[in-house]
């Protein structure tokens, strides 16, 4: 008859074999977020939001990510107008390219050692590919490249190179090849004509007419005397404008020929009357409108007290900018003012919120976050109904009073559901699942792990205690490299033993770009963890190239049967092989 304690341990090893797998399946394949979103978090920090986005919009999007690395140094070279900056794609130390990556921006100064900023901002490069864009100047410029993520995090600035625009001399361009063909309409303009170059030995007869006479073009001093005679005025050509001020006195002016008629709208201005000349009796009712006050100037001082009321107020002249900071305050609002929809889309932020019930739908399946509902003691919970119509009372996650974690699922009718809790009031370590019929407790002993299992109503129960032998696993330890690698970016590349005997590697490896086919990247040092025969395992690379992992009885670690060039970084993942 099979021992009940080789029973259970057998299927706990199993149980642990499959938990990296169903720890990478999906848990939502047929669930949704209404009206909501859900955040990811490193760290203490929010990382993305997926589903609803503050803005109304949906989908995923960055936040707060991870600083990018510097861009590798640009090229500069001159051009027509300009400098051209070129970069290759890449990044200083070999770093690849993040996957947030939205764009490198080209800053250009005048000056070394400049600080970008977006006043140094000239254009942007929108391709992890590299590219070339052009800094328009007519003088030299030091260029610099930073590379921004899609959460609007900005990597250091680039190195910085120079350079200044091509120029453009007279012996370029050979005599006699730019002709009145060549030239584009609107090409030769004023400001590209000498002073003296067009004498009147360059002027056709006729040429000049009226037309091409610039207004104001012809002034006294290019005149004789007496060229202009009455002969030679046109009707109305003189206007009060052509007068000089004081040329017309009045004894120049015939007795009763100013008449009101006679004076054109706006000809008499403040400068002409006389101080106290305009008197109140001078003017006609309703003679002053709105339109005949100049702009400011009725202010403050002239207004007397109490002639502005709300009737004078024009609907909607009273906006926001024209609001003193902190004039309107909480006892200025009437009850029920501001409501959810007097809200503007992005008004609530990620800023602290407190004392309140954050949930995803008013209801129906949901997710609702509470500080102290009374239905679980008053305990901060995270709650989650289902939306079914049997759903009598939500699941969520509860923090106890013990100070232990509750993991319930929803309750339909009457029944009890099931529960996980981790941690206890006398050892925290101990996590317990009780179920209608049974519960189960796992408690970490001195020596081992003991796991109690009774009935629900407890008349049966058996408890099984295991060694550290039996259930524990080795401490992860460091491959030992051969000599031109090393450790890839985040993640070392370490093996260690496993409760049901097999070991595993993982991590990711810098391998230099000769390394050779059949080559030996490190050495499994623990004799322990060294299987009884050759293991072969596939191995992904930062190249096309394909390649297999072959962990040998003597430890050695190789890489063979390469179809390409290899080299940048090689992942082992999870590799796990047996030792016997």
């Amino acid at each position: 008859m099979p021992n009940p304690l080789d029973e259970l341990a057998t299927r706990i090893a199993a149980l642990e074999v499959a938990l990296p797998e169903l720890s990478r399946a999906s848990r939502f394949s047929h669930s949704s977020i209404d009206d909501g979103a859900l955040t990811v978090t490193s760290g203490g920090k929010l990382r993305a939001i997926i589903g609803q986005q503050p803005d109304g919009t949906t989908g995923i999007t960055a936040v707060n990510g991870p600083i990018p690395p510097v861009p590798s140094a640009p090229t500069a070279t001159p051009t027509l107008g300009g400098v051209r900056v070129t970069w290759d794609g890449k990044f200083v130390g070999g770093s690849p390219s993040p996957l947030d990556l939205a764009r490198v921006e080209v800053h250009a100064a005048p000056a070394a050692g400049f600080t970008p900023s977006p006043d140094t901002l000239v254009t942007t490069i929108d391709t992890p590919q590299g590219g070339t864009v052009t800094v328009p100047t007519a003088t030299p410029v030091w260029a610099a490249l930073v590379a921004r993520t899609t959460s609007g995090k900005a990597s250091g600035p680039s190195a910085t190179v120079t350079s200044g625009p091509a120029p453009v001399v007279a012996q370029e361009v050979l005599a006699g090849m730019v002709g009145e063909l060549q030239l584009a309409a609107g090409a030769v303009t004023a400001a590209k004509i000498a002073t003296a170059a067009i004498d009147g030995r360059a002027i056709a007869d006729a040429a000049i007419t009226a037309t091409k006479i610039g207004q104001a073009a012809v002034t006294a001093g290019k005149i004789a005397q007496d060229a202009v005679t009455t002969g030679t005025v046109a009707v109305d050509a003189i206007t009060a404008r052509e007068i000089a001020a004081g040329s017309v006195t009045a004894s120049e002016l015939a007795a009763g020929s100013v008449t009101t008629a006679a004076l054109k709208a706006g000809a008499v201005t403040a400068g002409q009357l006389a101080a106290g000349a305009v008197t109140t009796d001078k003017l006609a009712v309703e003679a002053v409108a709105a339109g005949k006050l100049a702009a400011d100037a009725v202010t403050a001082g002239t207004i007397a007290a109490g002639a502005v009321t709300g009737r004078e107020i024009r609907a909607q002249s009273i906006t926001a900018d024209k609001i003193a900071v902190n004039s309107i305050t909480a006892g200025q609002l009437a009850a029920g003012a501001v409501t959810a929809t007097a809200l503007s889309a992005g008004a609530i932020d990620g800023m602290e919120i407190t004392g309140t019930t954050v949930q995803t739908a008013r209801s129906g399946a949901r997710v609702k976050i509470s500080p102290a509902p009374g239905l679980f003691g008053n305990r901060p919970t995270v709650l989650m109904y289902a939306g079914l119509g049997n759903e009598t009372e939500p699941g969520g996650l509860i923090l106890n009073s013990l100070g232990s974690l509750v993991i319930k699922p929803p309750k339909f009718g009457s029944g009890s559901p099931s529960a996980i809790t981790i941690g206890s009031a006398s050892d925290q370590n101990d996590i317990s699942l009780r179920t209608p019929r049974m519960s189960v407790l796992m408690s970490e002993l001195f020596d081992g792990v003991s796991i109690n299992v009774k009935s629900a109503d407890g008349t049966r129960q058996q408890s099984f205690d295991f060694g550290d032998r039996e259930l524990s696993v080795g401490d992860w330890q460091d491959l030992t490299f051969a000599t031109g690698v090393g450790n890839f970016g985040w993640r070392p590349v370490q093996y260690r033993k496993m409760p049901d005997g097999t070991c595993v590697l993982r991590g990711l490896a810098a391998i230099p770009g000769n390394f050779p086919n059949g080559g030996t990247i490190g050495t499994i040092d623990d004799a322990d963890c060294r299987p009884s025969v050759i293991e072969v395992f596939r191995a992904d690379n930062e190249s096309t190239a394909r390649a297999n992992v072959f962990i040998n009885p003597d430890g050695r670690v190789q890489i063979k049967n390469a179809t390409g060039g290899l080299g940048g970084w090689i992942s082992f993942g999870h590799t796990r092989w047996f030792t016997d």
